[in-house]
């Protein structure tokens, strides 16, 4: 027998036609339209397990790729630094206030980061477990959302992409709150998903509901994804029953209600007016030649990223891929459903022009990721349907591209290995505070040249992180009273930049006090593509005669 060959989302619209199930029993009117490609084998030519199978694999690279990094423990950089600081020395209502230098983060995210190092310590290994179990957990949420939503075809990519790109994969691995942003976006999008197949079942409305105050506190673009599923449901829960209009007013007074309290609370706490310079490639421009500029190049730059690519047009690819997964959608008779996926790109570009959250930054827009990923999906089943016409062939190039995929997280993984760090800088700076804390001696005391805020921000960590006494600013505590052969450690640390002259800071106040040096280690290395110089001197101070007490303690 010979069957028609039928694309993509053919599957969905003929079965949103007839609104029957297999067996012809006919289908409640609010769940039709979500029996979706319930014959995928035969009408897409593609054995069903055989695309589960790619898919399962590639979840697994992208598993793996994400483990790797995390057991790698990449140094801290200075971002993460920002963060990490104020885990240091806050308890839990002290992270409701300011953060230090500035940092914008959701207080779900904070409380836990600051749960989880009261328990395991300050370790890579330890702050970084969040975000790393929040990143597996998105695999999983968006296995769910990738199959009950686009045919298998468009699943299998979909997944493929998320799993192997490598913003997903490095914010795994950081202490930030960016992999709550997709695990965020994704608790949202599931129960409502699951809940526009089946509108009669209640209980997935109810997780919604549940959820929402979760999301909300846990990530502040998730505000974005719970006003889209408040549009897109909103049709659905006019036609449905009370409880279930009962239950969607709920949510949406919930999702206020977290959202206006959160920052009224925190949010307008953390407000730093240099982030709107620090922002100002990801705001819109005017008039107008600037923004269309701007609007191309921000949509086939980092945004578009998956599962590789950059900026300037680095990811035209995967840009033209989601606008025929765009095209498809429309064509399908799906068009209500694009509010879902497209609402929080509006959103999210409404807020950049108000200038209250950037719009493009891919470590900062991972609460777009699913939506990229289902339509850039969709695109790649929709050309490999329309280009390759025979059943084999198209197995073979789904074979192909699987394969491109696979080979991306590969390339990540190997990547990770070779390089196990941000930059050679960040590798330094940690290794120099480790040469320096291995020089220290029971009694000895550590004091910095230069105060806490003007040296690298690694470098800082690493130091107080691991001993907590070091003393800034050369102040020597006047109470420390060395017993004899106890020393003095200082560390002059500068930086010089290839336009400035080469001026190292003094440091005399040991030598004016009688204390001797008896040993100075100079350490350098250039960063920023050779336009400056980290220079760090290592001294050894032994005290005074007079002061070389024997018995005293400190």
């Amino acid at each position: 027998m010979v069957r028609r060959d039928i694309g993509p989302m053919e599957g969905v619209k003929a079965l949103d036609s007839n609104s029957t199930t297999r067996d012809g029993a006919k289908l409640p009117e609010a769940a039709a339209p979500w029996r979706i490609y319930t014959e995928p084998a035969q009408s897409m030519g593609q054995p069903l397990k055989l695309l589960r199978w790619l898919a399962v694999g590639l979840v697994a690279a992208g598993v793996t790729g994400r483990l790797v990094r995390y057991f790698l423990q990449f140094p801290i950089w200075g971002d993460e630094a920002f963060v990490c600081f104020n885990l240091l020395d806050r308890d839990f209502a002290g992270m409701m206030g300011g953060l230090e230098y500035g940092q914008v983060a959701p207080i779900l995210f904070l409380w836990a980061e600051l749960a989880i190092t009261r328990l395991l310590g300050i370790s890579e290994l330890a702050m970084r477990l969040l975000p790393l179990l929040a990143a597996l957990a998105s695999l999983g949420l968006f296995w769910r959302l990738a199959w009950s939503t686009v045919p298998p075809l468009a699943a299998l990519f979909a997944v493929g992409l998320l799993s192997v790109a490598r913003w997903p994969v490095t914010m795994g691995a950081f202490v930030k709150p960016y992999s709550f942003d997709l695990l965020m976006a994704l608790v949202l999008l599931v129960p409502a998903v699951e809940w526009l197949r089946r509108p009669q079942q209640l209980h997935w409305m109810i997780v919604l509901v549940l959820a929402t105050p979760v999301a909300i506190l846990g990530s502040y673009p998730a505000v974005f994804i719970a006003c889209s599923v408040s549009l897109a449901l909103l049709p659905t829960a006019w036609r449905s029953s009370w409880a279930g209009r009962s239950l969607f007013i709920a949510y949406n007074v919930l999702a206020a209600a977290t959202f206006l309290t959160m920052y009224a609370i925190v949010g307008s706490g953390q407000q730093a007016p240099w982030l709107l310079e620090y922002w100002a490639d990801a705001l819109p421009p005017w008039p107008l030649w600037p923004l269309a500029k701007w609007l191309v190049l921000i949509h086939t730059g980092q945004l578009m990223a998956y599962p590789i690519g950059g900026s300037d047009g680095a990811s035209i690819v995967t840009a033209l891929l989601f606008g025929f997964g765009v095209w498809t959608w429309w064509k399908g008779d799906r068009r209500w459903l694009l509010v879902l996926w497209l609402t929080p790109f509006a959103l999210t570009m409404m807020a950049a022009t108000l200038h209250l959250y950037p719009y493009g930054i891919a470590r900062l827009s991972q609460h777009l990721a699913p939506a990229v990923c289902l339509l850039a999906g969709t695109g790649i089943a929709t050309l490999l349907h329309r280009l390759v016409p025979s059943d084999a062939l198209r197995l073979r190039r789904t074979f192909a591209i699987s394969a491109v995929l696979g080979l991306c997280a590969v390339g990540g993984l190997v990547m990770d290995v070779v390089r196990p760090y941000r930059d050679p800088e960040t590798r330094w700076l940690q290794q120099l505070a480790g040469s320096i804390l291995g020089r220290l001696e029971p009694g000895d005391q550590l004091v910095v040249v230069q105060d806490r805020y003007n040296v690298a921000l690694p470098f800082r960590w690493y130091l107080e992180s691991q001993y907590r006494e070091v003393r800034w600013q050369g102040r020597i505590d006047p109470d420390w009273l060395p017993a004899e052969n106890n020393h003095l450690l200082t560390v002059n640390f500068w930086i010089h930049r290839s336009t400035d002259a080469s001026v190292r800071p003094t440091f005399e106040e040991p030598a004016a006090n009688g204390w001797t040096p008896v040993e100075q280690i100079p350490f350098m290395t250039r960063g920023g593509n050779g336009e400056w110089t980290f220079h760090a001197e290592l001294s050894r101070w032994a005290p005074p005669p007079q002061q070389g007490k024997p018995g005293a303690q400190r």
